[in-house]
């Protein structure tokens, strides 16, 4: 799970099994136990379906409400995340100058994919679907100095598509605290 602030909403990003579906936030306990587990269902057999939670241990005042999935949001759903300046300007998360109209209209929607891109959540892994290893490279003439270079060189590339893999949620969800 990845927790994400905008002036307008705190979001919750949770990533699920491929093939989830019937999602739903149930609370759970009262008073000082209160606490939201998601609900959702993933097939096991054509004919079948188990139901499975997801506890995030969210012990929170706030309500937390199912927005929907991550990468298929609407521009209305978007406008209700990120932030705007005015009503057709809203901010790339990721320009060092901020304010950007798109040209295409969705820019609610730009913006909150710049904003996942900012907080480094990705749909696919930027560093490629392969783990990065020496047999990627040939190295059957290459001197010994460059066979240790490209070790290190592999191991930093590695860490980077890890850190990134951790962070890859193609089938996630948002919820928002309220």
């Amino acid at each position: 799970m990845i927790q994400i602030t905008t002036s307008k909403a705190t979001l919750l990003i949770v990533d699920l099994p491929e093939g989830a579906y019937d999602l739903e936030v149930k609370q759970m306990g009262e008073f000082f136990d209160k606490h939201y587990i998601l609900t959702y269902k993933t097939p096991i057999r054509w004919d079948t379906f188990q139901k499975r939670n997801y506890d995030w241990d969210t012990r929170s005042e706030s309500k937390i409400e199912l927005i929907g999935k991550t990468f298929q949001l609407t521009e209305e759903q978007c406008a209700q995340i990120v932030n705007s300046f005015i009503e057709i300007e809203y901010p790339d998360y990721g320009s060092p100058f901020g304010i950007v109209n798109y040209p295409d209209g969705d820019t609610a929607k730009e913006s909150f994919h710049s904003l996942l891109e900012a907080n480094k959540v990705y749909k696919e892994n930027p560093y490629g679907s392969k783990e990065p290893d020496l047999s990627d490279y040939d190295i059957r003439n290459a001197s010994q100095d460059y066979v240790s270079s490209l070790g290190v060189e592999i191991s930093l590339n590695k860490d980077q598509w890890q850190e990134s893999q951790s962070r890859t949620m193609p089938n996630s969800v948002i919820l928002k605290k309220i």
